[in-house]
């Protein structure tokens, strides 16, 4: 079997055979379970798809989500998956949403919710004022 070329923390790794994210976790039983989880590296490169699988196949299976710390809790990146994949497709405009999010990935992309306060946000919106960014926009 291939080695893994890049191993992540949270479930998910690459094959060097494999143009594909595959998946890592332990099923009810405790058995070690892996899987292509069919998503491209290249349409997906941070994962993000990969680890929300992940994470619904565990949800089904009846198993606790795991990563590096559980006591974490969600991440910036997790959310914005969530809110694109779900909320986002009902508008009658989306193009805002995706907008939005391509402004605030960068700057909050891998921090905990939990970790992102008045401060942050603050220097976001200042970054944002500095580029010239309206006022309505960054609402």
């Amino acid at each position: 079997m291939p080695r893994r070329t890049k191993k992540n923390d949270d479930g998910i790794y690459q094959r060097v055979d494999s143009h594909c994210w595959w998946l890592s976790y332990q099923d009810r039983s405790g058995r070690q379970t892996r899987r292509s989880s069919q998503i491209p590296i290249a349409e997906d490169p941070a994962g993000l798809k990969a680890k929300a699988l992940r994470a619904a196949l565990m949800a089904a299976e009846g198993v606790a989500p795991t990563g590096p710390d559980p006591h974490q809790g969600r991440t910036f990146d997790e959310l914005l998956l969530a809110y694109l994949g779900e909320v986002t497709p009902t508008k009658r405009a989306p193009e805002r949403d995706r907008y939005s999010a391509k402004h605030l990935q960068p700057i909050f992309t891998g921090q905990a919710l939990a970790k992102i306060g008045v401060a942050e946000v603050r220097a976001y919106i200042k970054q944002r004022q500095g580029e010239g960014a309206s006022a309505g926009t960054l609402n």
